[in-house]
């Protein structure tokens, strides 16, 4: 089921960026799930929160909040269910620019 997403026409030269950034992120988050390594994953989360936001992503922002807050508590678990949501999500997102 695709999740559309409205975005303002005027950032539309600078959503692909924002994209390929999200993709990246799935290699990185990975790596630093595997390592446990909370500051990097928390560093993540904080980035998508801010970013998807900026750019009327407010789901991914969301996951990126939750994948922050729990990063703040070393709960793997949690943060293993929110990385599959991200990449659920990510690979469902259709933009609409309006």
């Amino acid at each position: 089921m695709a999740i559309v997403y409205k975005i303002d026409s005027d950032l539309q030269d600078i959503i692909p960026n924002f994209m390929n950034g999200r993709k990246k992120d799935i290699g990185l988050l990975e790596t630093a799930i595997k390592e446990s390594d909370f500051p990097e994953i928390q560093s993540i989360g904080h980035k998508l929160k801010g970013n998807a936001g900026s750019y009327g992503f407010d789901g991914l922002g969301k996951i990126g909040a939750e994948i922050e807050k729990n990063a703040k508590e070393s709960n793997l678990d949690a943060i293993k269910k929110l990385f599959e949501e991200y990449k659920e999500h990510l690979g469902q997102i259709e933009i609409e620019f309006v």
